[in-house]
């Protein structure tokens, strides 16, 4: 497994248990695509994503193809060959496209950086709790279980 393969991996495992509750919604791994900019077209694909359950009630069946719009939640993890500043910018397109929340985490500087919107930002650190708000009501993870 490549090293980018194996951090995405480790990063998908710790924010799945984050959210997986079907009472809130469903979590997506990484390569489910969602159209944020038309004309042309641009599709995105969070390393993992999060579909509230009043989402997946209003659409009914889930649509073929791609869901439209940002998911409620994005998380992004900042690869060996990311960029933070390419990476933030992708949070910032998804919380354009409707996403109510988008999530980077950086290995290299260990730390979590929250975007509600882009003057509402929340940097963590290792030792600092990560809650879901809103958006992911309830929960809770300590920024370093992200790295672990």
């Amino acid at each position: 497994m490549s090293s980018v393969a194996n951090y995405l991996s480790k990063l998908s495992k710790p924010c799945t248990n984050y959210i997986d509750d079907p009472a809130l919604g469903v979590v997506l791994a990484a390569g489910t695509g969602f159209p944020l900019e038309h004309n042309p077209d641009t599709v995105r694909a969070p390393d993992v994503a999060f579909l509230s359950r009043e989402r997946i009630e209003a659409v009914g069946e889930p649509p073929e193809g791609y869901w439209q719009g940002a998911p409620d939640l994005a998380v992004e993890g900042v690869s060996p060959n990311d960029s933070y500043s390419d990476v933030r910018e992708k949070a910032f397109k998804r919380l354009d496209g409707g996403a109510k929340m988008a999530i980077v985490a950086g290995p290299r500087r260990r730390d979590v950086t929250v975007y509600r919107s882009r003057m509402d930002i929340a940097a963590l650190t290792e030792a600092e709790h990560l809650t879901g708000g809103d958006v992911v009501p309830g929960r809770s993870i300590r920024a370093q279980e992200i790295f672990a």
